[in-house]
């Protein structure tokens, strides 16, 4: 520490905080909160097996191009929580949690995306456009390139049409 008879006057005493070492460390503060509260959500530990560093700049960056209704979906589909029958059946909502395409299984994120037969002929457009990765929550909900893919096939199976309204990306989105 110098001596005090080095330091001009002014520096003397305490400084006075400065406005951007202010903001800064509350938005610092503001993000370890949130960070924290994700953690704790029961549907944090789905979304980190997709994208490890929830939530982080990267989503915030895959999402700044996407309009307000893809960035929900997404956040939905992502955290499993989509208003699909299994999830409505749950709140009550319908009676039966069944997929209405199939009818065989509980519609669930996993099952609208990798397995019902009745869509089968629309997931062509995810194995066309991404080979293998198209089996993949990961790449389908964190790869900017798979969202174009993902949104087109959410899209063709109609699935959110009364929900979501047209959920394909525009031209300039993909």
């Amino acid at each position: 520490m110098s001596e005090e008879r080095y330091i001009p006057i002014e520096l003397r005493g305490i400084l006075p905080i400065s406005r951007t070492m202010e903001i800064q460390g509350h938005n610092k503060e503001l993000k370890e909160k949130a960070k924290a509260l994700f953690t704790k959500s029961p549907r944090a530990a789905f979304s980190l097996n997709i994208d490890h560093t929830m939530p982080s700049p990267a989503f915030m960056k895959l999402t700044s191009q996407l309009l307000q209704r893809h960035t929900s979906l997404l956040i939905q589909l992502r955290t499993r929580h989509k208003v699909l029958n299994r999830h409505l059946a749950q709140m009550g909502k319908v009676e039966s949690p069944a997929c209405p395409a199939c009818g065989r299984h509980n519609e669930m994120v996993h099952h609208f995306l990798f397995r019902c037969r009745a869509h089968d002929e629309h997931r062509k457009i995810l194995d066309l456009s991404l080979k293998r990765h198209g089996k993949s929550g990961k790449m389908l909900f964190a790869c900017p390139k798979a969202l174009s893919a993902s949104f087109k096939y959410i899209s063709v199976t109609k699935c959110f049409k009364g929900t979501q309204g047209s959920v394909e990306l525009p031209e300039e989105d993909k």
